[in-house]
């Protein structure tokens, strides 16, 4: 007889307003209800394992057009993490089918769907609900995350521990928020951190300002009240999300993310700020460093950390080193690592692309490296650390 466990996914990092002219803009957290009960949907997941077993799992999403199409997060679409048998076990269940249900609580219906496209690297994905009539409900407002503000107040809607259609309220705590753990949670992350209760079962569904715009997916929570992170919809390409899983292209580095507190000044680094260039780089010329330090002060730090060691790698053919600052790529100025990793989404691979460094060794050289783009899953093992 085979049994059914219920799951519900508990993930500890994965679970802008307009300018208003006129106070009328802003909507009542009972009028955004309203506006939404038809829009925010819950998601239903039957994970089907490879012992015959089965689970349920539970999140959010929300309704992008009037043609059938949700957006919610990639883990909920398509949670590809084994299960353990037991605390005490290391044997496991390996997810290999998917059944999905969407409920539109606010109609008391639900809809068989299907998933159409999924991007692992910013936990999103796009999914089709079948025979659904479009009088059944409602698109939501896209805003511009960009607008977004700390102290905005903001709204989600979703179906925490499975409560459909719940509504909570809260402000933006934060922006631009990135794990410091490597490799990161995400390999895009730009998270707006709010302290609206976003809690399992919430996963997917929309984050709302005050005018009724979605200006966020949200994504994840902690085990403490206040801090749930959210995805700028901004990040939303629907563009790359209708063709199954989205796999970026391998150019073989990594790069300085997040630029690191300073001890010292843009014109006197501290003995600290050279030592952690030292340990990042592995340049152990003194001006080298200290020039490193200067320019990486607050414009630019996407320098070079790690690198492919195989000579027939991408970055080793272009002829990069650790230690290089890359001022554009593919044509486009660039500040941090994450610049170049949402860029890698312009790129085709088998395709060749110019890269403008500064490298600091020899009194600072300027030059133009040549690289090819190269698929991904020639270098399965080592892309979960590079580029």
């Amino acid at each position: 007889m085979r049994r059914s466990i219920v799951l519900i996914v508990m993930l500890v990092f994965f679970a802008a307003a307009p300018i208003k002219i006129f106070a009328d803009d802003e909507l009542t957290a009972e009028e955004i209800f309203n506006q939404y009960k038809n829009a925010a949907v819950a998601i239903e997941v039957i994970l089907k394992f490879d012992n015959g077993q089965s689970a349920g799992m539970y999140g959010s999403g929300f309704f992008i057009d009037k043609d059938g199409y949700l957006i919610t997060n990639a883990h909920v679409a398509r949670y590809n993490l084994p299960i353990y048998v037991s605390p005490f076990s290391l044997k496991v269940f390996n997810v290999v089918g998917y059944e999905y249900w969407i409920v539109l609580p606010a109609k008391g219906r639900k809809y068989r769907a299907e998933v159409v496209g999924w991007d692992y690297n910013k936990d999103i994905a796009q999914m089709k609900v079948l025979n659904i009539d479009p009088a059944d409900y409602d698109a939501v407002k896209i805003g511009n995350s960009d607008d977004v503000k700390i102290g905005d107040k903001v709204y989600a809607i979703g179906s925490p521990y499975g409560l459909k259609n719940t509504i909570t309220s809260g402000i933006i705590s934060s922006l631009h928020r990135h794990s410091d753990s490597k490799p990161t949670f995400l390999f895009i992350e730009d998270f707006i951190q709010t302290d609206a209760p976003i809690n399992p079962g919430n996963s997917g569904g929309p984050l709302i300002n005050e005018c009724g715009e979605v200006i966020g997916i949200n994504s994840a929570g902690y085990d403490a009240d206040g801090l749930g992170f959210t995805i700028p919809i901004n990040l939303l390409d629907r563009a790359t999300l209708y063709n199954n899983q989205v796999e970026l292209v391998y150019i073989g580095f990594d790069l300085l993310l997040n630029n690191f507190e300073r001890s010292g000044t843009k014109i006197r680094p501290g003995f600290n700020d050279v030592k952690t260039l030292n340990e990042l780089t592995g340049i152990e010329d003194l001006d080298s460093l200290i020039t490193l330090a200067r320019v990486t002060y607050d414009q630019h730090w996407a320098v070079v950390e790690d690198l492919d060691i195989d000579p027939k790698s991408p970055s080793a053919q272009a002829g990069f080193k650790r230690g290089d600052l890359i001022i554009s790529f593919n044509g486009y100025e660039v500040k941090s690592g994450y610049d170049v990793r949402l860029l890698l989404y312009k790129l085709e691979a088998g395709k060749e692309f110019e890269v403008k460094i500064w490298r600091m060794m020899g009194g600072g050289l300027y030059r133009t490296l040549i690289l090819r783009a190269t698929p991904r899953e020639r270098y399965s093992s080592k892309a979960q650390k590079l580029f």
